[in-house]
């Protein structure tokens, strides 16, 4: 059995919740250019974490947080989670 049967799908009340960690970590629903990037980064490193097994938003929020390079992410500065 493959290690991507364990991960868990994405529903429509998934994408909102993730949406919502989104907006608490400062990402706003309209971004400019030069933070399309970064949001895009960070919604790949939730998703990919909420594939995981980490469904909280509270800890969620807390990981992407972590990551190096968090206030020049969230600024569209660049940087990778």
């Amino acid at each position: 059995m493959s290690s991507s049967s364990n991960r868990q799908h994405l529903n429509s009340q998934h994408l909102r919740m993730l949406d919502g960690v989104l907006r608490r970590a400062g990402f706003r629903k309209t971004v400019m250019s030069r933070q399309q990037e970064s949001l895009k980064t960070a919604a790949v490193f939730l998703v990919g974490r909420f594939q995981e097994g980490i469904s909280d938003p509270d800890t969620l929020l807390a990981e992407l947080e972590r990551q190096p390079g968090w206030p020049a992410l969230r600024e569209g500065k660049g940087g990778q989670p």
